[in-house]
């Protein structure tokens, strides 16, 4: 009788135990995403989940890949090694140690995505892990809340939530007042919590999947976007809102009753959400809008503008090396200053492909890159890896991942 391997043992355990092995996977991952500006020593939160949580995760999606998979991993390893090393003999100014740090984290990062998201599709948990995201969403915004209300009441403690974080009061007070308080959760500033809440808003909204999320729980996180006073995180709420109101008549013109019963819940839960926090979105919205207007105002201007400014035209092609980029919000910016054209280009074209999936979250992906920068943090490759869940068409991806399993266990047996 043939004894059976250590594999098919693994397989076995795993195939008793997938609803609990899953889930905790998908929960570690989902809360690496809310600790992500909690910092401990070199290394952020975020980063000491998503560490011993790689070799897992790729040892499971590992018999997913494919040649086509290897290849492009491989072809990232090897650029990333050839712009190091012409870095360091062309590159007088570069900063080595920097340098070296930024590359293994982006093959770090670059084996995290592409295993994370075949994990995902192998093991179909594209519902789990949404319906996780939206529960720790939830969690979220009750800490955000429970901080709100210690903060003004001034008699529940909550400095222990941002021991790892920052604490001072311009994190939290609105423009140096003490009665607005901007709601950030567990994150360092509000405009890094609105992102997170954003992007649980426009997965919900704009997926190609068929998942569907409650109404009530996507008002909710309007409503805690508004709370944080951030006007990039407002704003692209509102274009997250448009683009599905765009999406719902396109996808639905021959059910026009179904499109009008869409456009009014929409329409009334923006009316309400607006009559409830009409004096939060005129302090937070149209005032920083003249301000901006009037030129009192230029952050937005240093978003769109200012972080193209480390880009050095002595050094375009090959940029200033990975890591030697002071940090800046917008992300194509530093693919240009960091990684030089070659990697600008790839990153246009990895958003093409996106914008070419799903024009939505196409749109949805472009904005956020402007709202937040930071490539090399654990945030950007959620944020992505998430993007390329639910944009992509999965049941075309779920039959060509049967098929190689399928070549696979042939293979071996």
């Amino acid at each position: 009788m043939r004894k059976i391997t250590i594999q098919e043992k693994f397989r076995i355990w795993l195939d008793m135990n997938q609803l609990l092995v899953h889930s905790t996977i998908l929960t570690f991952v989902g809360i690496s995403f809310l600790v992500s500006d909690w910092g401990f020593s070199l290394f952020s939160f975020g980063e000491l989940i998503l560490i011993p949580l790689l070799p897992v995760v790729f040892l499971l999606a590992m018999d997913s890949f494919n040649k086509k998979d290897w290849t492009l991993l491989t072809s990232v390893g090897i650029l990333v090694i050839l712009h190091l090393s012409f870095q360091q003999f062309l590159n007088s100014e570069l900063l080595i140690r920097p340098a070296i740090a930024a590359s293994v984290k982006i093959a770090f990062f670059t084996t995290f995505i592409f295993s994370f998201f075949k994990y995902v599709i192998k093991f179909k948990l594209q519902r789990r892990f949404l319906i996780i995201l939206n529960i720790i969403g939830i969690i979220s915004i009750a800490i955000g809340a429970y901080i709100y209300i210690a903060i003004i009441s001034e008699q529940l403690p909550f400095e222990f939530l941002w021991k790892f974080t920052r604490i001072d009061e311009r994190s939290y007070f609105f423009r140096n007042t003490r009665y607005l308080v901007r709601m950030r959760s567990l994150f360092s500033e509000p405009a890094h919590f609105g992102f997170f809440l954003n992007t649980l808003l426009g997965i919900n909204l704009l997926q190609n999947t068929r998942i569907k999320i409650p109404v009530i729980l996507n008002g909710l996180l309007m409503i805690s976007i508004l709370f944080t006073f951030s006007f990039s995180s407002i704003s692209i709420m509102v274009l997250v809102l448009f683009l599905y109101t765009i999406k719902i008549i396109f996808t639905n013109v021959k059910s026009v009753k179904f499109n009008l019963l869409q456009i009014i819940i929409i329409i009334v839960t923006i009316g309400l959400i607006i009559y409830f926090t009409w004096d939060f979105i005129a302090i937070a919205i149209i005032q920083r809008a003249e301000e901006i207007v009037t030129g009192q105002d230029n952050s937005a201007l240093e978003r769109i503008v200012g972080s193209w400014k480390y880009v050095n035209s002595n050094t375009i092609w090959l940029g200033n090396g990975f890591g030697n980029t002071p940090i800046i919000w917008n992300n194509f910016a530093y693919f240009l200053s960091d990684g030089g054209i070659v990697f600008f280009i790839l990153s246009i074209l990895g958003t093409f492909y996106i914008m070419y999936i799903n024009l939505g979250l196409g749109i949805f992906f472009i904005l956020m890159n402007f709202q937040r920068g930071g490539y090399l943090s654990p945030t950007f490759s959620l944020f992505l890896v998430v993007i390329l869940l639910y944009a992509s068409q999965w049941k075309i991806i779920e039959n060509k991942l049967i098929r190689t399993n399928n070549l696979w266990r042939n293979s071996i047996d």
